[in-house]
């Protein structure tokens, strides 16, 4: 089964070379919840005297310096300032990993309502959405804590924070997403959302999280992309030195009729070949035939080194398969 371009309401979707995201008709945008303006669209000399030393103070991770503006006006903690409508949260959230930042976060946080947390900006990004993509996971505990709806609100082209995570290869963000997400059960997911986040955690190289998803979600161990995408990683199923060492003294202890246990457990990515290939061999020959050849890319149809390059990783594939086939009966 490969991702069609579906076509709902006023959606339509991208697919690229990197990444498929959902894309809104022009004519029909989603409207951000956006912060307040005042700032913006107020004095110049306000905004200097406020919105800018507070950014600073935001992006320094200086509670001190944000503190002193916030208790002469608290409505400044929904309020955008930066043009992108961002508010001291998201600009926070989206800056570099410290202590001190973190300390910001937490403290700011304190002083925010619940439904202040889900202000976006002009991208549709909550703070929560940046924090995922930039893979501070402690901010993002922090502001899950406060409210749990941050999860399943989407964010830029209406992707997930969890796929968003993802998407920037930010293994630890992944997995305590997903671990809070009920397994991809949460408000927002969808069978379609759903296969492009097992798609771009083994695009990701994120095998233990994609096999954990395949896991919890057979259904999605039929997707066919899966072995498209890992046909164009022949490395990932490269045998760690540990369980050849460990083989070849298995096989000596054998010759004198002695059995010795150790580290024989495959790859994360053998694994999933494992799951993926298991479900689709139950499929007709002709569509199974049609997964492993996978849908014709009309742009790269003309460029033959490429081809040549996937023809050889699909092979690959196809060794793959049969060995552990045979290894397996």
């Amino acid at each position: 089964m490969f991702l069609k371009e579906p076509k709902c309401n006023n959606k339509s979707y991208s697919f690229t070379n990197s990444y498929i995201i959902p894309r809104y008709e022009a004519n029909r945008p989603p409207q951000p919840n956006l912060p307040a303006s005042d700032l913006l669209t107020g004095s110049r000399e306000v905004y200097l005297d406020i919105g800018v030393p507070l950014y600073e103070a935001a992006i320094k991770g200086d509670w001190k310096a944000a503190e002193a503006i916030l208790e002469k006006d608290p409505k400044l903690v929904r309020s955008s300032i930066t043009e992108n409508h961002e508010t001291a949260l998201h600009v926070a959230a989206s800056a570099k990993r410290t202590k001190q930042l973190q300390e910001f976060v937490e403290n700011l946080v304190n002083k925010m309502d619940e439904k202040d947390l889900e202000l976006q900006n002009n991208s549709s990004n909550t703070a929560l959405c940046l924090a995922a993509a930039a893979g501070n996971v402690e901010m993002v505990k922090i502001m899950v804590n406060k409210n749990k709806k941050l999860l399943s609100i989407p964010g830029s082209q209406a992707m997930m924070p969890l796929y968003m995570a993802a998407l920037f290869g930010q293994r630890d963000m992944v997995k305590y997403l997903y671990d809070n997400s009920k397994k991809l059960m949460d408000d927002g997911w969808t069978p379609q959302n759903r296969g492009w986040l097992l798609l771009k955690c083994v695009e990701a190289d994120l095998f233990d999280m994609a096999l954990k998803i395949v896991q919890d979600r057979h259904e999605l161990a039929s997707n066919g992309n899966v072995l498209g995408v890992l046909a164009r990683k022949p490395d990932a199923f490269i045998e760690t030195k540990t369980n050849v060492i460990w083989r070849k003294i298995n096989s000596c202890f054998a010759s004198i009729g002695l059995k010795v246990g150790g580290p024989e457990k495959e790859n994360e990515a053998l694994q999933l070949l494992r799951i993926v290939w298991k479900d689709i061999a139950k499929k007709p020959k002709n569509q199974i035939d049609d997964i492993i050849r996978g849908p014709p890319d009309p742009i790269k149809q003309d460029d033959k080194l490429h081809l040549g390059k996937e023809d050889q990783a699909l092979q690959l594939l196809k060794t793959h398969i049969r060995t552990y086939c045979q290894n397996a009966n």
